[in-house]
Formats: structure tokens, sequence, C-alpha cells
């Protein structure tokens, strides 16, 4: 990497090589205060609405509202997808207009995909594979640029326990462990530097947003700090060490304190233990929400700038507060000019990281050559395949049989949005999306009736019945539209609608076989699918190809493999519902008079965390566990013998967990600790071994870590409820 000689010479040729630390020490010894605070000032791509355009050097129209902050050196990074044209003349101007050459970041919400979505992350998650989360990272690292991006506010790591709340469709779903694989396997995809920009990923929210009371999207947490550092922390801390280069603070109070202007979290709990290096920027308005009438950190705009810039907030999203407070603040003595240095440090290093005083503009030639929508569809209908969840399968329902007659009905079979979900803004490619199109591409015989709506009206129940008359098999779509959820769609109810309800009784009388496929972005409360569909799968929002892969896995030409990371209730009142509980001390007995559980209804999950069905049946056998090795390099090897019982070949997700029995704290019943996807053919059997360091099965008592000790339990096991129980001891 060739390096400039000083940081003068950056000022006069246009940036055109990478600067080292010291340079951008001597960089920012050199910028104004206003220049610095600039630095810390993110705002929207598109300017003032309605506002003027105005043409750069090369005759490129511009809002000329952010062309002339980016000119003035006012402004560090610019939220909005704004075209590769608009990006190239925007950073020409940072690059060779400004006084001081600072190249920008624009960033934007590309949470599942760009112009190709894969599934949702709640769906991906459910793939149990770090490559199928890499490998979606390094499409959104494709395609990003093809928008005007080179920085995406994803992965999403926020553990949920309460699918009331809408932002779980956004995230890897319940347990710490496993999110936190998944998310640093997005971090690394994204930051591959594999398009024609480097793009930078941004985990959020941070932190513990998924714990919002009640499942109110923005809603205030409290936990105990055992509680954050064990659960929802430990995706953080895979993201941070990944090497993710920024992070975004959630909107939610952590034990009292908005997040935003929390010193504990952001500055000792992330730089200090979690060694983050890279600069973390507020969600949409973030700062400006603790206000008075808001969170009510500060009677001014001033005050709550005080608080951000002494918490460790670097970057102000869309408020204008720093822009607005930040440099009379300095010049007033109440914010050190050390705190300023220290952010426009942090972000400055962050854009050298991407290479970016190297190569700050997209490469329209690579662009163009990398942008190959027909090759990312296919791969987005396989990562969609392996995300889907046979939760039920009766009487060979699944899959359907060569030359069937299938009665296709429901809501939402053509409707891209809903099958795409949450956060698609800029999806275009659409190759088999729809399941009117997968079904017609692998050769099924189908009507399509919709005959009832999502939540509103009455199911039609003559055009239904008249479906069903003429077909062998009905396959019938429940659930939800792809919009509701995600930000801002938490919801009182997740059973289905009573005019679902009312369609299944229908369908349910005609006597024909009846495969319920869910379209949904949070799990819901279903009791009522479960007892009368023969064969329910979980499809998610699958995103681009979705069409096409539900209907590979329908006709058998992909065996379904996923397995859920998040419980389905049976009932609203259970939730919070999560297997990681810890264990009372009146266990669930019910038919003792006092014991933890409901009187009116089970208190177990309807389909619990890891379970999943395929075509094909496995037994387990010979399951044991040892511990080997000495000092640090111990370790809890688990073992058993997978046979695939069934008719065809399939994959079986084995996955290991252990209880500590005593401890500091009461343990969980079940923690996972690892797992492994084993192929097997007919009749075949493999010896499966996961091993988990013992220092893994430590936990965290406040700011306290406690190695594990004493008696154990372990599990090698299909999932979270089921398995032989092994003993041993640490």
């Amino acid at each position: 990497m060739k390096k400039m000689v000083c940081a003068a010479a950056l000022a006069t040729c246009g940036a055109a090589m990478a600067i080292t630390d010291a340079e951008i020490e001597k960089l920012i010894g050199e910028m104004t205060l206003e220049e610095k605070v600039g630095q810390l000032v993110q705002l929207g791509s598109a300017g003032k609405e309605g506002g003027p355009l105005s043409q750069d050097a090369t005759g490129v129209a511009l809002p000329a509202d952010v062309a002339e902050m980016v000119r003035k050196g006012e402004v560090g990074s610019l939220i909005g997808a704004c075209g590769v044209t608009n990006f190239n003349a925007f950073q020409r101007i940072a690059m060779n207009e400004a006084r001081v050459k600072i190249p920008l970041m624009v960033g934007h919400d590309m949470i599942h995909g760009v112009m190709t979505q894969a599934p949702i992350p709640l769906a991906l998650a459910c793939a149990w594979d770090e490559k199928t989360w890499q490998d979606c990272g390094r499409l959104i690292a494709v395609e990003s640029p093809a928008k005007g991006c080179n920085w995406t506010f994803t992965p999403m790591v926020d553990m949920c326990r309460d699918p009331r709340w809408g932002r779980i469709a956004e995230g890897p779903g319940q347990d710490p462990y496993l999110g936190g694989k998944m998310g640093a396997a997005m971090v690394k995809g994204i930051q591959s530097k594999a398009g024609a920009l480097p793009v930078a990923a941004c985990i959020k929210h941070f932190a513990a947003y998924g714990g919002a009371e009640a499942g109110r999207d923005y809603n205030t947490v409290e936990m105990s700090e055992s509680t954050f550092r064990n659960v929802y922390l430990p995706p953080f801390k895979a993201g941070v060490e990944a090497g993710a280069l920024t992070v975004m603070p959630a909107f939610n109070t952590l034990n009292g304190v908005p997040c935003s202007v929390n010193k504990w979290l952001l500055t000792d709990i992330l730089r200090d233990h979690l060694a983050f290096k890279g600069f973390t920027i507020s969600d949409w308005c973030g700062v400006s929400e603790c206000e008075l009438d808001h969170h009510g950190m500060a009677e001014t705009h001033a005050g709550l700038v005080e608080l951000a810039m002494d918490a460790g907030m670097d970057q102000d999203m869309m408020a204008g507060l720093y822009r607005k407070e930040l440099v009379q603040l300095v010049k007033d003595g109440k914010v050190p000019m050390a705190q300023v240095d220290r952010s426009v440090r942090n972000i400055l290093q962050v854009k050298n990281a991407l290479g970016l005083w190297e190569n700050p503009y997209i490469d329209e030639a690579k662009l163009k050559a990398q942008i190959d929508l027909a090759a990312h569809a296919r791969q987005a209908r396989a990562i969609a395949a392996k995300c889907c969840v046979l939760l039920k399968n009766e009487k060979d329902a699944l899959p359907l049989k060569p030359g069937v007659k299938v009665a296709l009905v429901g809501p939402g079979a053509e409707d891209c949005v809903s099958i795409s979900g949450t956060w698609s803004a800029y999806i275009e490619n659409k190759f088999e999306m729809t399941l009117p199109e997968g079904l017609r591409g692998a050769g099924v015989t189908f009507t399509y009736t919709p005959g009832y709506d999502w939540q509103k009206g009455r199911a039609d129940a003559k055009a239904l019945k008249a479906a069903a008359k003429e077909a062998d098999v009905v396959v019938a779509l429940f659930g939800q539209k792809g919009t509701d959820s995600g930000e801002g769609w938490s919801v009182l109810d997740i059973t289905l609608p009573k005019v679902q309800l009312e369609a299944l009784n229908v369908l349910k009388r005609t006597k024909k076989p009846l495969v319920a496929v869910l379209i949904n972005g949070r799990p819901l409360a279903i009791p009522e699918l479960a007892e009368k569909a023969d064969a329910i799968l979980e499809a998610w929002c699958p995103g681009t190809s979705g069409g096409g892969a539900i209907a590979d896995v329908l006709t058998g030409k992909v065996n379904p493999e996923g397995r859920l990371t998040t419980e389905f209730p049976v009932s609203v009142g259970q939730l919070p519902l999560y297997y990681n509980r810890l264990r009372t001390g009146r266990p669930s007995d019910v038919s003792a008079p006092y014991c933890s559980c409901y009187r009116d209804g089970p208190h177990q999950a309807l389909y619990p965390f890891g379970y999943g069905l395929g075509y094909a049946t496995f037994a387990y056998a010979n399951e044991l566990v040892k511990v080997e090795g000495e000092g640090n390099q111990r370790k809890v090897v688990l073992s058993c013998d997978v046979t695939n019982t069934g008719k065809v070949a399939g994959v079986e997700t084995v996955q290991a967990y252990t209880r500590q029995m005593v401890g500091v704290e009461s343990r969980p019943i079940r923690e996972l600790r690892g797992w492994q996807k084993v192929a097997l053919a007919p009749g075949e059997t493999k010896c499966v071994t996961i091993e988990v360091p013992v220092a893994q099965l430590g936990y965290w008592l406040k700011d306290r870590f406690v190695p594990a000790a004493g008696p154990m339990r372990a599990w090698i096991t299909r999932d979270s409820v089921s398995g032989k129980t092994l003993e041993f001891r640490l």
C-alpha cells in the first residue's frame, strides 16, 4: 500500500493514496474546528425536499444545499442511496473542491440485500450456516455501490425473546451464540472488499434493543447486568471481533439511560470491554430523541450534545445537533477539543481502513462487470430454499407427487413486497419471485384462487371449495404481509387473523390434503393450523426468487433443512418465550398444586428452538460426552451416531447443549454450544463429534467472568427439548 509523504500533499493531489496514522494526526491538527465538527455530521443525500439543484464541475446536477455542505467540509457522511453518478460527484467535490480533502461515506439500510434480496435475517438464521450469512454479506457488498452506497447499516444482531416486536424479522433470533456466529459472518462478507468500492458494515442496535418491554418498539429495557452480558452482548462482541468498522447505538433506554448518551455502554462496555476501534453513529435522530419531551436527559439541545460527546457518540445521524451546537460548546469550554479530536480520529481511521484515500470513487466498469442479476437470483433462490423450515408433515403430504393437481389459494402469492419482506426498497431482481412463477417453472399443474385476505373481510368459501374440488392437494398461504413486520411494527396479537382461520376451516372440510405455506416476518401462534393442516412449511419472507425456492422445497427438488432460531408459542400469553430460560424452584409439573405453569394451557413452545423436519428421518445412538485436554486447552467433546432412517438423502443439524447444574447465579436449563450439519444417504450412519472449549462454558456475574465448574449436563440432539441427558463434571 502506497503512502503519502505528508498530509499537506493530501490537500493538493486529490487523495490518490492511503495515509498513515501519523498523517491522520497531522490532518486533524490542520483542520478548523468547523471542519472537525463536519466529520461528526451525517445528513440526507437528497437535501431539502424541493430544494434547488446545482451542477458540479462535470455537469452532474446535485442538491445544492448538500453539495455546498460537502464543499465547506460541513458533513462527514450522507445517508440515502444516491446512485453511482451522484456518489462520484459528491466525492469529487469532497476530494477536489473542499479545503481539506476527506472522502465521504454514504450509508443506507441494506438489511438482507439490495437489488437482490436474500430472505429476511430471521429466516437466514434458520439455515444454521455461517457461509450463507457471509455469502449474503458479499451480495450486499457487490450490489450496494450500484445504489451509490459504501456503508450499510447491517447486520442487526439484537436478541429477541418476544415476537410482538416487529424488528425480530431483522435479526438472527434468540440465541446469543448462534446470533454472534451469524452476525460475524455477515460482517466479514460485507467488508470483504468484493465490490466496485469497499463497503463498511455497521452492527446494531447497541444494545439490548430486542429486550424492549412488552415487545413495543423503542420501549424501555430493564434487565440485570448478568442478563445483559450473557445474552444480549455476545453477538456484538462477535461482530467487533470480526472487524465491524461501525456500531449504531439503539433508541431505547437501558436501565434508565438512553443508549445514545450512555457512557457506560458506549465507553466502558464498547470501547474498553469489547475493544472496539471503529466509530459509532446514532440511529436516526437518536441524540435529539433524548431531549426534554422524549427521554428527558437534558433541557437543551446543547446539553444533549454534551452528554452524547462525553458518552462516546462519534457521529450524529440526521438530527443536526452537532452541526448546530458543537462548535460553540467547544468555544465555551463545555466540550473538550480532545473529545472532538477523538471522534474525528475514529471516523478518519475507518475511512482509511476502507481505502477511501486510495480509491474514493465507484468503479463503474467493475460494477457493470459484477452485477450479474441472473447469477445473483440463482444464489438467492438456493439460500431461500435452505432457510425454509418444515414444521409438520403427516400423511406424506410433502413433497408433492409428480403429476399432482394443485389448488394454490391464499393472499400474497403474487405480491413481491410480501415475499421480499421488510427493508426491500431497492429490489429489482425478481426472477421467479412469486409462488405461481415458481410452481410454473417446476412444472406443477395448478390453479390460483386468492380466496381470502391477509387480515380483513371474509373468506370466499364458494371459491375455495370449487378450487379444492378440482385439485388433488391444496397449497394454502397463511401468515402476514411482508410489510407487517420490521421497524415500528410491534403488534398485540401474533395469532392468525379471523379471516384466515375461517379459510382454514373451509379448506379442512373439503377433506383434501392441506399444505400450509407460512409467509411471515415473525413467529406466529398457530395452534389451529398445527392441528388442521397436514403439512406446514415456514417459508418466512424468502426474498428474491422466493417463489422458486418454495416450489423447490414443495416438489422435493430441495430437501428442507432449516431449523428454528426462535420459539413458536401456542398463545400470545406465553410471551416472552425462549428456550434458554432459568430454572425455577418449583418446576413445571402441572400435577402439583403450586408450580411454574399455566392452568389454562401449556407453557412449552408449540415449536421449540432448534426444531425442524425434513423429508428424511434420523435416529441418534451412542451419545457420549467426555472432557479432554489440560489447562486452557480443555474441551468438552460430545459425540453420537446419526443414521438416516428415511428413504431419501437429507441433512441433519446436530446440536450440542449444556447446562451448569450449580452456579453463583442460577443457570439456564440449556444453552446452545455448537452444531454440525451432516449429509446422509438413506441407511447411512455417521459419527458426529462436536468440540466445545471449556472456556466457552463460563458466564458473567455482573462484571465478573465466572469459569464453569462442578456438575454439568449435556445433550447432543436435534433440538432444544429432546435428547439423552449426559452427565460430566468440570
